[in-house]
């Protein structure tokens, strides 16, 4: 686990007038969902980020608010992407793109990215080559519609990652830190966190353990800025894991000991049994 205006006019009639006030604070409402759903997110409690975005869902159709459909309904498809539930993933994300096909909700970016995000994991479970080919298609729609800089981040970001599983490593750090660039000047020290922890993985595939050790040293720095609690047990995680395979076994027990703090800390019975196997080793 490792992120949205377009408004149709709706009226509500209340006592035989027009209230325009109540869709906006409607939206509001969805976006406080959506808002808690991250933070959930971020913390690792899957359940409660699912039921909160599906609450969002639910508001957004009361007020017909396809924009924010569409966001909710990716955001969805990327948690259950994230625990490898490819088919609760897939309903999600083409749900969002049936909707923003006939709705034209100005949200192709997250929608198009979301889908190549769904090939990408399609091929990790099946390592069938034609799922690469699915998801380098929909990266270069996505990239088509990138309308901001924060997109061009996250664009550079996913594309590195799907860069590092076809081993074309030079242009996967390139992309990784063309995302830090925009991240740091936007000081989004979420983004700039993932993007070290996958320049990490990159320089680990490669056997490279001091650079990627520098790498997740560097994530766990910007997670604990955001007190991004999943990222900082992956984090500490990592770390530890590395330090084994350098043979440092002291720095990798105080490591791996901080990942299980913090997986206690959040309940994650899933984490604490991964780091307890690990401390065993």
């Amino acid at each position: 686990m490792r992120n949205i205006f377009f408004v149709f006019a709706f009226l509500i009639f209340a006592c035989g007038t027009k209230d325009t006030s109540v869709k906006t604070q409607v939206k509001t409402n969805i976006e406080e969902f959506k808002k808690t759903g991250y933070s959930f997110y971020r913390k690792g409690n899957l359940s409660n980020a699912i039921d909160y975005f599906k609450k969002g869902i639910e508001l957004a159709y009361s007020v017909d608010s396809t924009y924010q459909l569409v966001d909710l309904y990716c955001a969805l498809g990327d948690i259950y992407l994230s625990i490898g539930d490819l088919e609760n993933a897939s309903n999600n994300i083409f749900m969002a793109e049936r909707i923003e096909k006939y709705e034209r909700s100005k949200n192709s970016f997250i929608v198009l990215l979301s889908i190549a995000k769904y090939y990408v994991k399609l091929f990790d479970k099946t390592k069938n080559e034609k799922f690469i080919e699915k998801a380098e298609n929909y990266f270069e729609l996505a990239q088509k519609n990138i309308q901001t800089d924060e997109d061009w981040a996250t664009y550079y970001n996913n594309y590195g990652k799907l860069l590092i599983k076809i081993n074309n490593f030079s242009q996967a750090l390139q992309n990784f830190e063309k995302a830090i660039k925009i991240n740091e000047a936007k000081k989004n020290y979420l983004g700039v966190a993932d993007n070290f922890y996958n320049i990490g993985i990159l320089y680990e595939k490669q056997g490279e353990y001091e650079k990627a050790l520098f790498n997740y040293k560097k994530a766990l720095q910007n997670d604990k800025l955001v007190e991004n609690s999943d990222g900082i047990y992956l984090d500490n995680k990592k770390i530890g894991q590395i330090y084994a395979k350098i043979g440092n076994k002291e720095m990798s027990k105080y490591y791996l000991e901080k990942a299980k703090l913090v997986a206690i800390s959040l309940n994650n019975k899933d984490y604490l049994d991964e780091i307890e196997k690990l401390l065993k080793e």
